[in-house]
C-alpha cells in the first residue's frame, strides 16, 4: 500500500481520498490476487472498492462543473477558432466520460486504450453512450456536435434523479452570458450536490480531486508523486478573494 498507493493506513484520510487517482485504485480493485492466507489483502480491497459517498459526491460537483463554458465552443467557431472549438469540444467530452463512470460507480482507467472497453463492459446504457460520444467526435458540424452533447448531459441529469443523490434537478436555461449559444445551465446540479457535502469538502480551496486537475502520467503513476500533492488540500490561502478584480476576463 505505501508503495503502490502512498497510504500508511487502511483507512485513507479525507485528503488522502481526495489525492488517490482512480486508476491507481482500480490496479488495487481488480488485480489478480494468487494468494491471501490472512486475509489482509482482501480487507483493503473491500475498503478501497469504490469512492467514499462524500468524495464520490465532490467528484461529481466538480465534473459538471466543466459545463458551464459549453457555450465557448461555438463562440470560438462563430470567431473562426475552429481549432480552439475543437480542442474545448474535446475536453467537454472527456468530461462527459468522467461524469458516465461517476454515475455508474466505476473507476475510471488512466490509460486511455481501455477508457471504450471499460464503458462499453458497464451496461448496454452506458454503450450508448459511447456511441454518442464518439458520434460527437466524428460530428463535421460543431454546432450539431454541441447539440447532441446536450442531450447526452440531459440523459445523466436524468440518471442523476434517478439516483436522487439530491432533490430533483430540472434543467434551467443558460445564463445571458453564454448569448444564445447553450441551451442549459448545469450550475443547479452542481449547487444542489455541494449542498450534501459535509462543510470541510464545502469550503476547499483547491477544487476537484487531483486526478480532476491533473493529466500528467508522470504524477498520476508514481505514489511517491502524487503523494506530495497532499498538502495542497490542507493548505489556506491568506488572501480574501471578493470576485471582483483578481478574474481573467
Amino acid at each position: 500500500m505505501r508503495i503502490q498507493l502512498g497510504l500508511h493506513s487502511v483507512q485513507p484520510s479525507l485528503h488522502e481520498w481526495l489525492m488517490l487517482p482512480e486508476q491507481k485504485l482500480l490496479e488495487w480493485t481488480r488485480g489478480r490476487i494468487f494468494t491471501d492466507p490472512i486475509g489482509e489483502i482482501t480487507e483493503v480491497r473491500k475498503t478501497l472498492a469504490y469512492l467514499p459517498d462524500d468524495i464520490w459526491r465532490y467528484k461529481l460537483k466538480y465534473a459538471w462543473s466543466s459545463f458551464c463554458h459549453l457555450y465557448v465552443v461555438k463562440l470560438a467557431e462563430l470567431r473562426g477558432e475552429t481549432l480552439s472549438a475543437r480542442l474545448l469540444l474535446n475536453r467537454m467530452v472527456e468530461q462527459a466520460v468522467q461524469l458516465v463512470f461517476l454515475y455508474n460507480k466505476r473507476y475510471r482507467p488512466g490509460t486511455y486504450k481501455w477508457l471504450s472497453r471499460e464503458l462499453a463492459q458497464i451496461s448496454p446504457v452506458v454503450n450508448e453512450h459511447v456511441k454518442q460520444l464518439e458520434a460527437i467526435l466524428m460530428e463535421p458540424s460543431i454546432a450539431i456536435a454541441v447539440q447532441q452533447l446536450e442531450g447526452l448531459l440531459m440523459k445523466l441529469a436524468y440518471q442523476h434523479n434517478g439516483l436522487k443523490i439530491t432533490e430533483f434537478i430540472e434543467l434551467q436555461p443558460a445564463p445571458f452570458y453564454a448569448r444564445g449559444l447553450q441551451s442549459y445551465s448545469y450550475v443547479n446540479i452542481e449547487d444542489a450536490i455541494l449542498a450534501t457535502l459535509p462543510g470541510e469538502l464545502q469550503h476547499l480551496e483547491i477544487p476537484g480531486a487531483l486526478d480532476q486537475l491533473i493529466t500528467s502520467d508522470h504524477v498520476l503513476i508514481w505514489a511517491d508523486h502524487y503523494s506530495k500533492f497532499r498538502p495542497v488540500y490542507s493548505a489556506k490561502s491568506d488572501i480574501t478573494r471578493t470576485g471582483i478584480g483578481d478574474m481573467i476576463v
